[in-house]
């Protein structure tokens, strides 16, 4: 690169984007260290790339997975872990959210279920009905038109979802 070299480029990255995943792959160990400067999750070297890369992106896809989001509930404004989030049940003009801490709670927001899907998309969340938004973490498995989950819970899928949903769910389960 002319005006930048890697390094700078991520830092610059990293102030406009702090929550960007960067990996450096380079043929020269020299600068590692300045890597980590960055927050890089890696750094790998060209050499060992076909052997790194699938390691690297499963470590992507684990921070991935215990991101933390902030919403602004009804209770005021938290930060929840993804990982945490049950589920997300629509009713009326709020979305309620089911919530794993010490114990399961709930959190009330105004807003359709629609735009928080599209939040937490990339996060593991299956829409398997118009008012249910899942965790697939949470998922045990899917039979029968249901849902069932780690905490014993069933909830209905309809059948025009069915399919779609439970091969979404396999999709997910093959890939971690």
């Amino acid at each position: 690169m002319k005006e930048l070299n890697g390094i700078e480029t991520a830092m610059r990255m990293r102030s406009f984007h702090s929550d960007t995943f960067l990996v450096f792959v380079t043929a020269f160990i020299d600068y590692a260290l300045e890597g980590y400067k960055a927050n890089a999750v890696r750094y790998i070297m060209k050499d060992t790339l076909d052997v790194s890369i699938k390691e690297c992106m499963d470590a992507i896809l684990r921070k991935m997975r215990t991101a933390q989001i902030v919403f602004s509930f009804t209770e005021g404004e938290r930060k929840l872990y993804t990982d945490n989030i049950l589920y997300i049940e629509s009713m009326k003009h709020k979305s309620v959210f089911y919530y794993m801490e010490t114990g399961l709670t709930h959190y009330q927001l105004y807003g359709k279920l629609d735009a928080i899907e599209q939040k937490l998309s990339g996060y593991g969340f299956l829409r398997i009905h118009k008012s249910f938004l899942v965790n697939m973490k949470h998922i045990c498995k899917i039979n029968n038109y249901t849902a069932y989950l780690d905490t014993g819970l069933k909830l209905p899928i309809p059948r025009s979802r069915y399919r779609s949903a439970k091969e979404a769910f396999v999709t997910y389960k093959g890939a971690i």
